[in-house]
């Protein structure tokens, strides 16, 4: 038996918040170099996260995923694409305060769409 501290992993609005992020600079970046949304997430998580090293079967592998960051490690990283996209980009993206403000009127007043 092993006992480890509890992580929560990153939220369900954090994770729609980093792609309607990375829509953003796709949509940006993509006028210019034809990039797409895949292609900039693939940037930031090398630029921003901690590389996870794997090996399989003698094959040594840089792996970097945000799907187990915890909410910190989540929050982290956002900030740092926050602010890359606002210094070497110029581009203002949505606060988390106006996506949650955004989410909750998409859903109307009973929290439905």
């Amino acid at each position: 038996m092993t006992v480890e501290q509890y992580r929560k992993r990153r939220s369900l609005s954090q994770n729609s918040l980093m792609w309607l992020w990375i829509g953003e600079v796709a949509d940006y970046v993509g006028k210019h170099t034809g990039q797409d949304a895949d292609d900039i997430h693939e940037f930031f998580k090398q630029k921003f996260l901690p590389p996870r090293i794997i090996e399989v079967g003698g094959v040594t592998v840089d792996v970097r995923s945000t799907a187990k960051l915890t909410t910190l490690e989540m929050t982290i990283y956002m900030d740092r694409i926050y602010a890359w996209v606002t210094t070497e980009l110029g581009l203002l993206l949505p606060l988390p305060q106006e996506f949650h403000l955004s989410e909750s009127r998409a859903r109307g007043p009973s929290g439905r769409g």
